[in-house]
């Protein structure tokens, strides 16, 4: 038997093994997607972003909806900033998510001052989940 035969050995497993975990773990890992924003105006028109469409259902409720394969598991969390000159709004967001198609995002916007529903400029950014 050659005297390089098991020191060779051990150096293929040294260099194989963690190549090969590391193509293993990379399998299991979740996919990260790419994160989606906008700025929203309003009156619900889009001033910046892409891959969602948007509707004014009424004073200040708006429904965000993610184009198809955006988001792969069909959930995103979701963060909205209301932008108003005047009081700072208050914004609630339901997200619902789907097996099948994308997620639904409703943001609802709020004057803090009086409780009431108001229409506002507003951005957001959402990330698969």
């Amino acid at each position: 038997m050659n005297r390089f035969f098991i020191p060779g050995v051990a150096l293929a497993i040294a260099l194989a093994g963690p190549a090969s975990a590391g193509s293993y773990y990379r399998d299991l890992a979740p996919a990260a997607s790419t994160p989606v924003g906008g700025i929203i105006r309003a009156n619900g028109r889009i001033e910046r972003g892409r891959g969602f469409s948007i509707d004014r259902e009424e004073s200040g409720h708006y429904r965000i909806t993610f184009d198809k394969g955006v988001f792969p598991t069909g959930c995103a969390a979701v963060v909205v900033n209301g932008e108003v000159s005047g009081p700072v709004l208050s914004t609630a967001v339901a997200v619902n998510c789907h097996d099948i198609g994308p997620p639904i995002v409703q943001v609802h916007l709020y004057d803090p001052s009086n409780g009431g529903r108001v229409d506002a400029s507003f951005q957001f950014i959402a990330v698969g989940v």
